[in-house]
C-alpha cells in the first residue's frame, strides 16, 4: 500500500456521539492498525477539550482549532481557519492524500489548499444539510445550500457516500465521480449476548414483553413527530406498551412533558449502549433525512426487529417483511401499522430479528476499510479534481422532492 500519511479534515470526531464521528473513527483506527500515519484537524468543542499527541501506534495526532457553535447544534462547533493557515498546516504535515468529511469553513479551506497544492483531495457527504435546513428556519436557501454543496463535493477527487441510494440521488442533482463507501458493525460490541434482564426490570418489562426503542439524537430532523404519533397509537392500544429513548437533544424536554410515561435514558457509549440496543425488542427509526443511519446497523447487530422507511441504511441491507417492517418513503400511516404488527406477531417479529443479525455479520469494518484506503490511493495520481467545476457543474437541478 503505497499511502502513508493521511489528513482527516472534519468538524465532528470522537469521542462525540453521531454517526459521522462513530464512522470517521473506525477509518482511522483502520488506516493505523495497517501502519498509516494520521492527522486530524478539527474544531475544538470546549474548553477543555485537548489535542493528543499519539492515541494508537504513536501515529495519530489532532490539531486543534477555533470553533463557533453550529445552529441547532449547539454542542458542535465548525472551525474557523483562513486558507493560508491550512496550505501553511499542509505544507507541514505533507499528507499524501486528505479526507475531508465535512463541508463547513473548515473543509473548505482545506479543499481551496489542496487545489493550491495539487494535494489529491476526497470529501465524504455524510449529512443531508440541505434537508436538515427548514426544520431549523433555514428551509429558503435549500436551493442555495445544495449549489454550495454540489460545486464542494465536484472540485474534489472523488466523493464517497454510504449507499447506492445516496448515489443515484447526488447524480440525479449533479454530482459527478461519486463513490460508494459503505459502514460497518462493531460485531464484538453490538450482540444479541449482551441483552440485559435487569436493565429491562429498571423500564418495568417482563422477560417476554416487547419494549420500543429509539436510538439518535432528540431532534426535529430525525422525525421525531413520527415517534410520537407512533406512540400515540400504540398506548392507546395496548398502555402498558414500553418506549425507550437513548440519547438527547433539543426536543427531549417538549416530549418529556407531552408524554410522562416515555423512558428517556439520556446518552450511551461502549457496553451501556450496547446492552440498551440488545435489551429492546423493536427498533424505530422515524428518520427521512439521514444519509445512512448507523444506529438501522447497530440495531441489526443487537438482535432488534427494525421498523424503518425503506431509504438509507435500511432500503441498502433490509427487505421488508424478510428482514425487517419498512414502510415506503413518506408513508407515516405504513410505518405506525409496521410498529404495531411488530409488537403483535411475536414469531414474525423474532424471525426478522433472527435474518437481520445475520446479515449485520457481514457488515465488516476491515474490509470497508481497505475499500476507503484505495479510494485515499486513487485520488494520489488525480488530476487534481473532477472538477471542471463549470457551470454546468453549478447549475441548479429541478428536484421533486428535498432528498
Amino acid at each position: 500500500m503505497t499511502l502513508k500519511n493521511v489528513l482527516l479534515v472534519t468538524e465532528t470526531y470522537r469521542p462525540e456521539i453521531n454517526g459521522v464521528a462513530t464512522t470517521l473513527g473506525k477509518w482511522v483506527d483502520g488506516m493505523l492498525a495497517l501502519g498509516i500515519r494520521v492527522t486530524v484537524i478539527r474544531p475544538k468543542q470546549h474548553s477543555a477539550d485537548k489535542a493528543i499527541d499519539s492515541r494508537t501506534f504513536d501515529r495519530e495526532s489532532e490539531k486543534l482549532v477555533f470553533g463557533l457553535p453550529i445552529p441547532g447544534y449547539a454542542d458542535l462547533k465548525f472551525g474557523l481557519v483562513s486558507q493560508k493557515w491550512m496550505k501553511h498546516q499542509l505544507q507541514r504535515i505533507k499528507p499524501c492524500a486528505i479526507y475531508i468529511a465535512t463541508e463547513g469553513p473548515l473543509g473548505y479551506a482545506a479543499l481551496k489548499a489542496a487545489k493550491q497544492l495539487k494535494i489529491g483531495a476526497v470529501t465524504g457527504f455524510h449529512t443531508n444539510f440541505q434537508s436538515y435546513s427548514k426544520f431549523y428556519n433555514f428551509g429558503f436557501l435549500e436551493p442555495l445550500i445544495m449549489k454550495y454543496m454540489r460545486w464542494f463535493h465536484n472540485t474534489s477527487a472523488s466523493t464517497l457516500v454510504p449507499t447506492q441510494q445516496q448515489k443515484q440521488m447526488l447524480e440525479h442533482k449533479g454530482f459527478t465521480n461519486t463513490e460508494v463507501v459503505s459502514r460497518g458493525i462493531d460485531g464484538e460490541l453490538f450482540s444479541p449476548t449482551k441483552r440485559n434482564q435487569q436493565l429491562r426490570d429498571q423500564w418495568g418489562a417482563s422477560e417476554n414483553e416487547p419494549v420500543f426503542l429509539y436510538v439518535g439524537r432528540i431532534a426535529a430532523e430525525k422525525n421525531l413527530e413520527l415517534l410520537a404519533d407512533t406512540y400515540e397509537s400504540i398506548s392507546e392500544k395496548y398502555p402498558k406498551a414500553k418506549f425507550v429513548l437513548v440519547g438527547d437533544g433539543p426536543l427531549k424536554p417538549s416530549l418529556a412533558a407531552r408524554y410522562p410515561a416515555l423512558i428517556f435514558a439520556g446518552v450511551k457509549r461502549g457496553e451501556k449502549l450496547a446492552q440498551h440496543y440488545a435489551s429492546g425488542d423493536i427498533f424505530l427509526f422515524p428518520s427521512q433525512t439521514d444519509t445512512f443511519g448507523n444506529v438501522v446497523t447497530e440495531a441489526m447487530a443487537s438482535g432488534c426487529c427494525i421498523c424503518a422507511f425503506d431509504d438509507a441504511a435500511a432500503k441498502e441491507h433490509l427487505d421488508n417483511r424478510q428482514s425487517a417492517f419498512l414502510a415506503d418513503l413518506g408513508d407515516d400511516r405504513q410505518f405506525i401499522k409496521n410498529a404495531i404488527a411488530a409488537y403483535e406477531k411475536t414469531d414474525l417479529r423474532k424471525n426478522l430479528s433472527m435474518s437481520s443479525v445475520v446479515l449485520a455479520q457481514r457488515l465488516n469494518w476491515q474490509k470497508l476499510v481497505q475499500q476507503f484506503c484505495k479510494t485515499l490511493e486513487k485520488s494520489q495520481s488525480t488530476q487534481y479534481g473532477k472538477a471542471h467545476a463549470n457551470r454546468s457543474n453549478l447549475r441548479f437541478k429541478p428536484e421533486s422532492s428535498s432528498r
